[in-house]
């Protein structure tokens, strides 16, 4: 036994696994299965010897990313564009994998410590492409795109584990500054970024979103402030934008709509009038946050 590579192969895990209850694993046509099993030391030892390629959720087990990962399919020099501009902002990013074969710039990495809650991260990791002036993929696979890690707030998706074969490919995964030798890839220890620049810059998805967000239809004023009513929980993946708060609105999402944040319909100003851009009355929107206090009160 090896004690000083299986040491290193758990601080590899304890990198790149957000969770150790399940993982991905790639199978020959380049596709991937989900695994409900424990990770295990055996499962990185094959993942590095190129017997297997792993996966790696995206989120925590309570929701938090150790990590932000951004991917390009494509040659375009989009994520040295990213990782420039990310730099500029203070940040350490990792470039890993530059396919020849497939002609894909691969994934640029930003670890964070302590880790971040999953909502924060999602926004951040959108927000950065955008405010780069670059095209965010969200599915339409369009030339010259960037997907973003994690993809959703709550739900974990996948990301290939660096060192790892593509087993479509045949090619192994990198990371750039340094060299291709396995023991001193392994060895690598990135510099960590920290939570409250990540809070501080993902306000410019607000800003950005601001010019093209529509006003409410209808502005309300209620006989008391409508924030006196909302519960603490509801409001946690709200935020600011200029002079009035974003949030869900509770009457939409009881006709099942505004369930994500990115599609948030409730502006609240610092005058107290509130408004929901798809056109929900006052009364309504009151009285759904008055049924959630209710539940609440009653829990």
């Amino acid at each position: 036994m090896n004690i000083a590579r299986d040491e290193r192969l758990r601080k590899f895990a304890s990198l790149f696994f957000n969770r150790t209850d399940c993982f991905y694993q790639q199978q020959d046509d380049g596709t991937w299965r989900f695994k409900q099993e424990n990770l295990t030391l055996n499962h990185i030892r094959r993942h590095i010897n190129g017997d297997i390629t792993l996966g790696a959720p995206t989120i925590s087990q309570d929701d938090f990313c150790r990590h932000a990962v951004w991917d390009s399919d494509y040659d375009f020099g989009s994520l040295v564009v990213l990782q420039t501009f990310l730099n500029k902002l203070g940040f350490v990013t990792y470039r890993e994998s530059i396919s020849l074969k497939r002609k894909r710039e691969g994934h640029l990495w930003l670890f964070i410590n302590p880790a971040i809650e999953s909502a924060v991260a999602h926004e951040f990791v959108k927000a950065m492409i955008l405010a780069a002036g670059l095209r965010l993929d969200q599915g339409s696979k369009i030339a010259g795109s960037i997907e973003a890690f994690p993809k959703s707030s709550n739900a974990s998706s996948n990301i290939r584990v660096p060192l790892g074969i593509n087993r479509k490919s045949g090619e192994r995964g990198y990371f750039a500054h340094l060299p291709k030798d396995l023991e001193q890839q392994l060895s690598f220890v990135p510099v960590f970024n920290s939570k409250e620049n990540i809070y501080l810059h993902t306000e410019l998805r607000a800003k950005l979103l601001e010019e093209t967000k529509p006003m409410p239809k209808a502005m309300h004023k209620g006989n008391k402030d409508i924030l006196s009513i909302i519960p603490d929980w509801w409001l946690a993946d709200s935020y600011h934008s200029r002079d009035k708060l974003i949030t869900r609105c509770p009457s939409c999402r009881q006709s099942f709509h505004d369930q994500k944040r990115v599609s948030m319909h409730l502006c609240i100003y610092a005058d107290g009038r509130f408004g929901c851009i798809k056109g929900c009355s006052g009364r309504n929107i009151w009285r759904a946050f008055k049924q959630l206090d209710d539940k609440q009160k009653a829990a």
